[in-house]
């Protein structure tokens, strides 16, 4: 046994019967007291006692029984039921052509009516009457009296009239008292700190109820006695005492219970046929099938509204269920406009629907989910379709990351994970785009070279060399590997890059509707020259800054890497070309220094996106 079981067994090995009888020498209090019989003064103070907002208070209490209120209404509910039971006899077949008929058995319908509606209003008179006090009916134990207030007429047994009284601990505490003549008394306490304390007020009560009676004290008396009658009262208090209250109707039982009868027996007929409805509609509800509801329907049953609206449209759904298609489901709902299943209709048509968005799903491809959603515009299935969507972004992106740089100092996971997020949102479109900055120094250069004894003309001047028109078919192939690069990692629904528009403005980078990869450069003049003689001529050499940004139209911080590619002119490569015109062997030099930089700036682009050994 654990401690606290101990301890509950100790404290209720604490006395564990007791008995004392105490003599009440005043004698004004009779064994029956009608309650509104008391002055108002003795009324309230009993009133208060009870409620234990005045002294005294009661010890135990025990709320009144019930017992002949159910006794009532079960009577009256056996009477009910024999009447159902006799109206229902040979009814129900919805395939009778009598399945609803006449009058029949009035007499004994009357009968078992009134007498039911007698017992009703016996219940409801004994519930009335107990509602009616103004204390709350039950035995109540104080130090003078254990008083049976179940109802107006207190019956009060006297401590002093008290044989006995015993506490037995289990299965709950519970104290019995026994009263000369063998009236007996039980009080059950399950909770054993209360038990306990009421203990002790018995045993308290036993001395302040000698004191009073030996002292015959106004106060100590009215102290132990709720009933006391020579307490003062105030005077600015109502003097009037409380008048019980009985309604009509409680004293007028048979007269009722006969104008029941008068009432419902010439409509026996009506239940009989409401008996003979109900049972022909939980047939046909049993069965829920179309034509058993359009039998009920030609019946003309009093539920034929609720058959017509509600039943027969839901057996018509489960019918359309079987088919499991979107088009027989869509076929329902045309046929049902104003349909009164309007929330099950919907729950058929998620599930169809739900069905065709995992055939969607199995085709892993943000197409096949948007085809279902342009195919099916109100599949109100958009948290479902979103995620669906959202897991093939995760999936892309999860294949980049073992596609993406080894070593991804730059950045460029997050900023692609920014990218497809956008994409998921807004759609796959993304672009590359190439800004050519006007030269700051080529102009010089020409100027420079001309001042050369190598000077051949106009077609010496480098600048002409590295015009967007010259350097535009460069841009186009780095895009081509570019995009092929990002087409091998992500699907075309998913991040769609293509080579866009040259930015024209020289100023800040406008702002993007769609992730942009920039790429911004300018050729400069690397304020060096090469002198060739064979064949003859001046060659400048370039540097060429690029700076390739990463643009998502999230307000986030774009991915910037810098390269700068300084070129020479290789001219003695060129020395055995054989002569031609002039100027086709500037272009060649030069066409080779602008494809030395856009070849270090392909690569660039490569490494800072892609690692090296994924396809």
């Amino acid at each position: 046994m654990d401690s606290s079981n101990e301890t509950r067994g100790a404290r209720e090995s604490v006395d564990p019967k007791f008995t004392f009888s105490a003599a009440m020498r005043d004698a004004r209090t009779p064994t029956k007291v009608n309650f509104y019989g008391l002055s108002r003064a003795v009324q309230e103070r009993f009133v208060a006692s009870t409620r234990g907002a005045a002294a005294p208070a009661p010890i135990l209490f025990r709320r009144a029984s019930r017992v002949r209120i159910f006794v009532w209404l079960a009577a009256a509910a056996a009477l009910g039921a024999s009447a159902a039971i006799v109206s229902r006899v040979g009814v129900g077949d919805v395939e009778s052509a009598v399945a609803l008929h006449g009058k029949g058995l009035l007499g004994v319908y009357a009968a078992l009516i009134a007498a039911s509606a007698f017992a009703v209003v016996r219940a409801l008179a004994l519930v009335r009457s107990a509602r009616s006090l103004p204390f709350t009916p039950g035995l109540y134990v104080f130090p003078a009296s254990v008083i049976d207030a179940s109802s107006h007429v207190l019956r009060v047994h006297a401590m002093r009239d008290l044989a006995s009284m015993d506490r037995k601990p289990t299965p709950v505490s519970t104290f019995h008292f026994a009263f000369v003549g063998g009236k007996k008394f039980a009080f059950a306490e399950p909770d054993l700190d209360k038990a306990d304390a009421a203990e002790r007020a018995l045993l308290d009560a036993r001395t302040a109820l000698a004191t009073a009676l030996e002292d015959e004290s106004p106060r100590a008396l009215a102290g132990i006695d709720p009933l006391y009658d020579a307490a003062l009262s105030s005077p600015l208090g109502p003097s009037q005492p409380l008048e019980r209250s009985v309604p009509a109707w409680s004293k007028l039982g048979w007269a009722i219970a006969l104008g029941v009868a008068a009432l419902v027996a010439p409509l026996m007929w009506t239940t009989r046929n409401a008996s003979s409805d109900a049972k022909m509609f939980a047939a046909v509800e049993q069965s829920k099938s179309v034509a058993m509801y359009k039998r009920y329907l030609s019946q003309g049953g009093r539920r034929s509204e609720e058959v017509r609206d509600i039943l027969l449209p839901r057996a018509e759904l489960r019918e359309a269920e079987k088919t499991a298609t979107v088009e027989a489901m869509q076929a329902y709902v045309s046929s049902h406009p104003s349909s009164k299943i309007a929330g099950e209709v919907a729950t058929s048509v998620r599930k169809v629907m739900l069905v065709e968005l995992e055939k969607a799903k199995t085709e892993r491809t943000v197409t096949a989910l948007k085809a279902f959603a342009k195919r099916y515009p109100d599949h109100k299935l958009e948290p479902e379709l979103r995620a669906a969507t959202h897991a093939l972004y995760t999936s892309a992106l999860d294949g980049y990351r073992h596609m993406g740089p080894e070593k991804d100092l730059a950045g460029a996971v997050p900023v692609i994970q920014r990218a497809l997020a956008f994409a998921e949102k807004s759609g796959p479109d993304a672009e590359i785009r190439f800004r050519l900055r006007p030269s700051k120094t080529l102009d010089a250069a020409d100027a420079q070279l001309a001042k050369s004894k190598h000077w051949t003309g106009a077609e010496s001047k480098p600048s002409p060399y590295f015009a967007a028109g010259k350097l535009r078919p460069r841009e186009e192939a780095v895009a081509k590997v570019l995009v092929d690069r990002f087409s091998e990692a992500f699907p075309a629904d998913v991040l769609s890059v293509k080579l866009g528009a040259p930015i024209t403005d020289d100023g800040a980078l406008p702002a993007f509707k769609v992730p942009t990869l920039v790429v911004d450069y300018a050729v400069e003049w690397s304020h060096t020259a090469a002198v060739s003689t064979r064949p003859h001529g001046i060659f400048a050499g370039v540097n060429v800054p690029f700076e390739i940004t990463f643009q998502v139209p999230d307000g986030a911080k774009a991915l910037r890497v810098q390269l700068l590619s300084w070129r020479g002119p290789d001219v003695w490569k060129r020395k055995d070309d054989p002569a031609g015109e002039r100027g086709a062997l500037e272009s060649k030099v030069y066409g080779q220094m602008i494809d030395g930089s856009f070849g270090e700036l392909q690569k660039k682009a490569l490494d800072t996106f892609f690692r090296l050994d994924a396809k």
